[in-house]
Parts: structure tokens; C-alpha cells; sequence
């Protein structure tokens, strides 16, 4: 049975190489990074896009 997306908050991946995965991102499909650092103190990139 298909389904259809709603929305989505949220989605976590995992790659090899970030500056490559953020750049097709934000080529293919217009998202903004925005680096952050958590309490942690890792480097973090957030892929925004639409309402957020």
C-alpha cells in the first residue's frame, strides 16, 4: 500500500564525507546548513529547509 509524507521534523544521517553531502543538498534542493555545537562539543550540521 503507497503512503504519502505529510511533513517531517526531523532526520538524522550519517556520511563520509559532510562538506560533500552538504553540498548537494543545498544544490539539488535549495536547504541552508547551519553548523552548531552541542553540549558534547561535536561539530554539527542542521540541513533547514521549509517552515522550520
Amino acid at each position: 500500500m503507497p503512503f504519502q509524507i505529510q511533513s517531517l521534523d526531523h532526520l538524522l544521517l550519517t556520511v563520509l564525507d559532510i562538506s560533500m553531502t552538504v553540498a548537494f543538498y543545498e544544490r539539488m534542493f535549495g536547504f541552508v546548513a547551519e553548523r552548531f555545537n552541542p553540549v558534547d562539543g561535536a561539530d554539527r550540521v542542521a540541513l533547514c529547509f521549509g517552515n522550520q
